[in-house]
C-alpha cells in the first residue's frame, strides 16, 4: 500500500516539478521512450529498479473503449484493461488535474513478451481505487490483449515520407520490412519493385502517398494493421515490371482486373 501510495503521489509531484519538459512526454505513439519520458519513468517507478532504456513499452488503461471497436466493457477489472498509445497515456495524465488516477509497471516475463510480440513491460493508468485489483492475473490479460495485434513501429519514421522517385530507397525498404515483419509472405523488399493498388478506384497509389497514409495512422496508434501482398508469379513479373502488389482493403478480388490495373499507364492516384 506504501509504494501504491507513493507511486501516485510521486507521480503529480513530479509532473509539476518536470517543468517544461514535460512537452517532451508523449509526442508521439513510438513504443520506445524517448530520453525525457525516459527520466519521467525511471524516477517514477525508481522502486522498480528497471531499465527503461531500449525497451519496448505498452500502455494500458480501462477508460479507452476503442480498442478493437469494441463498445461494452466485459466483467472484471483485468478484463477491462485494453491497450492505449503513449500519446493517449500522457494525454490522459495532462487532463487528471485532479489525480485520480496512478499508474503501475507490469515487467513482463518471457513467456508473456512473447505473446506480446515484443513489449517488454506494460504500463497500466487506473483510477487510485482500482489499484488493489491489480494482481498476478492482470499481467497475463493485459498481455493476451496486445497480442491481439502484430506490433510493427518501425524505428525511421521520421526517415521517409519525402522521396517522389518510383523505386524504394534504403530506408523506404527497411520502412517496409518492419511494417510488414509479421505478413504471412515473409517478403523482404530489398531491390523489389512494388504497386500499390486502390482496386475500389481501379488506381494505383503513389509510393509517397502510401507511405505517408502509414505515417498519419501512426500518428495515433503504436502499430499499422498492414494491407495485403500479393507477390507475383514469374510470368506476372515479366508482364508487370512489379515484384509485389500491396493492395488496400477491400472485400473480394479478379485477379484479372487486378493485373489490368497495374499494367494501366496514367491512372496514379
Amino acid at each position: 500500500m506504501r509504494q501504491i501510495i507513493f507511486t501516485a503521489f510521486f507521480g503529480f509531484v513530479f509532473q509539476l516539478t518536470f517543468g517544461q519538459n514535460f512537452n517532451s512526454l508523449g509526442t508521439d505513439c513510438n513504443p520506445k521512450l524517448n530520453n525525457h519520458e525516459i527520466a519521467y519513468f525511471d524516477s517514477l517507478f525508481s522502486q522498480k529498479d528497471y531499465d527503461f532504456r531500449n525497451k519496448t513499452i505498452g500502455f494500458a488503461s480501462p477508460n479507452i473503449i476503442h480498442f478493437l471497436g469494441i463498445i461494452p466493457m466485459p466483467l472484471g477489472f483485468n478484463n477491462q484493461l485494453l491497450p492505449i498509445s503513449k500519446k493517449e497515456y500522457f494525454q490522459e495524465l495532462r487532463i487528471d488535474d485532479k489525480n485520480k488516477k496512478c499508474s503501475e509497471l507490469l515487467i513482463l516475463t518471457d513467456s508473456l513478451r512473447a505473446i506480446t510480440k515484443g513489449f517488454d513491460a506494460i504500463i497500466i493508468l487506473i483510477p487510485k481505487k482500482k489499484m488493489k485489483k491489480v494482481n498476478s492475473e492482470t499481467s497475463r490479460k493485459i498481455a493476451t490483449v496486445f497480442g491481439y495485434r502484430d506490433l510493427n513501429y518501425p524505428e525511421n519514421l521520421d526517415s521517409v515520407g519525402a522521396d517522389t522517385s518510383l523505386t524504394l530507397n534504403n530506408e523506404e525498404v527497411k520502412f517496409l520490412n518492419q511494417i510488414y515483419q509479421h505478413d504471412k509472405n515473409k517478403f523482404d523488399f530489398s531491390n523489389k519493385s512494388i504497386v500499390i493498388v486502390d482496386y475500389y478506384s481501379k488506381s494505383v497509389i503513389k509510393k509517397q502517398d502510401y507511405i505517408n497514409r502509414i505515417k498519419n495512422r501512426l500518428k495515433k496508434d503504436f502499430l499499422y494493421q498492414t494491407d495485403d501482398i500479393i507477390v507475383l508469379s514469374e510470368h506476372e513479373k515479366r508482364e508487370t515490371g512489379y515484384d509485389v502488389i500491396i493492395l488496400l482493403p477491400v472485400k473480394m478480388i479478379q485477379r484479372e482486373e487486378l493485373m489490368k490495373i497495374i499494367k494501366t499507364p496514367h491512372n496514379t492516384q
